[in-house]
């Protein structure tokens, strides 16, 4: 039976109902459910079968294990990393109390998925005219800083929060940083608790100051609790917003995060144009990118 509920709204339950049955622990795999069930679901839609209702445990027959192993078919036809057709497999399998045996990637191991992700200035340009004020500055300043889309809404002054001190470990912090680059110092609470710099040019710092709040809120990203100054998007919501424009605008999309992609390869083609070297370019744009691993960054530049 068909279902009335749009993909994304099932997965979303469903994937609630595997976490509360304990097939999952973390939020980091409560998220790579959703978005893998939300493909299934998709397909069931395109496809006009069964809703993601018929998936689960007490409803699964050898039938509906085959459609199962269909799709996952379909997905390594889509030159997919192994990685990523093993998440489906393994959500799949949370779903339907199931097995399934291993869908080999048709992508050699070690290779990067045929889709080069990136946006050209031009691209980016487009999408940001298809969004509302508060996504479209979002996407401007993820676009001149490349940092994740939650630590958008972890952006303050430098002068009212320093960056962490990187002196342990034989991690310092870059003394050509934004080399090149003129503006304003902010900073943002990246993954582990990072706290690191990120500059903004001086057209970006008038649009966000005179979005400034009056007091500091509250807002929760993904079951995450952060602390925003400024009203611009961020998180998931914004990710939807960027995902949304850029299929309305360019008929498809590789994503929010696809704007660190481009990021690096501005930055490297800026520093080396500076004469440094390659190794120490990409030290520094690790570290611009919140990351502190040059191995890293040659995956961005890929």
């Amino acid at each position: 039976m068909t279902s009335f509920r749009s993909p994304k709204s099932q997965a979303m339950h469903y994937a609630r109902e595997i976490r509360n049955m304990g097939r999952s622990q973390s939020l980091g795999t409560l998220r790579i459910d959703e978005a893998a069930l939300t493909r299934f679901a998709s397909y069931l839609k395109e496809n006009k079968l069964e809703s993601l209702k018929e998936f689960t445990p007490a409803k699964i027959t050898p039938e509906k294990n085959k459609i199962i192993l269909d799709y996952l078919s379909t997905r390594k036809q889509k030159g997919l990393t192994q990685s990523t057709i093993d998440q489906d497999r393994q959500s799949l399998q949370r779903l339907s109390g199931g097995k399934f045996l291993r869908a080999k990637a048709n992508l050699a191991k070690g290779k990067k998925a045929s889709h080069y992700r990136h946006y050209t200035p031009e691209q980016i340009s487009l999408i940001i005219d298809k969004q509302k004020p508060h996504n479209s500055l979002a996407t401007k300043i993820a676009a001149y800083t490349g940092i994740r889309a939650h630590e958008l809404i972890t952006l303050r002054s430098i002068s009212e929060r320093s960056k962490s001190k990187r002196d342990t470990e034989g991690q310092v912090w870059e003394d050509r940083r934004f080399k090149g680059l003129s503006g304003r110092l902010y900073s943002v609470i990246g993954k582990g608790g990072l706290c690191r710099e990120v500059i903004l040019s001086h057209e970006l710092v008038n649009l966000l100051e005179n979005v400034k709040l009056d007091q500091p809120r509250m807002v929760t990203d993904r079951g995450i609790h952060y602390q925003q100054f400024y009203d611009i998007s961020g998180g998931q919501k914004w990710s939807q917003s960027f995902t949304q424009a850029s299929q309305k605008e360019l008929g498809w999309s590789d994503g929010a995060h696809a704007l660190r992609h481009t990021y690096a390869e501005r930055r490297l083609d800026q520093l080396l144009k500076s004469g440094l070297t390659r190794e120490r370019s990409l030290c520094i744009i690790a570290q611009e990118m919140g990351h502190f691993r040059s191995e890293i960054t040659e995956v961005y530049l890929r």
